[in-house]
């Protein structure tokens, strides 16, 4: 969680230096998803609760820090709440590895 948390930071500099334009025109496919629309949808609905799931979830965290972003997240919770998330997903990753390997293929296996 702590280099994912790493990335993340270093990604909000990046916007904030160059603009939100700086994202989305380096990935244009991502912001034109379903996980785009589920992002924005999860985050205007629950908030800092929903960052925390969104990040949970096997996806990448680019439309979900943009979004934050836009909506004008604190960026200190923005970024504890991706840590959260990020600790939920891999301890539940963790607890499958070791009680049912099979399932790890929900979070992006084969």
């Amino acid at each position: 969680a702590l280099g994912t948390i790493l990335g993340v930071v270093a990604l909000i500099y990046l916007v904030e230096l160059n603009g939100t334009d700086f994202i989305t025109e380096r990935f244009p496919s991502i912001f034109q998803s379903d996980r785009w629309q589920w992002t924005e949808k999860n985050v205007r609905k629950y908030g800092a609760l929903g960052v925390i799931l969104t990040s949970a979830a096997p996806i990448v965290l680019h439309p979900l820090i943009l979004f934050s972003m836009l909506a004008k997240m604190n960026t200190s919770m923005l970024v504890g709440c991706i840590f959260l998330g990020r600790v939920l997903k891999y301890s539940i990753m963790a607890q499958c590895a070791l009680t049912a390997p099979e399932m790890l293929k929900f979070f992006g296996g084969q």
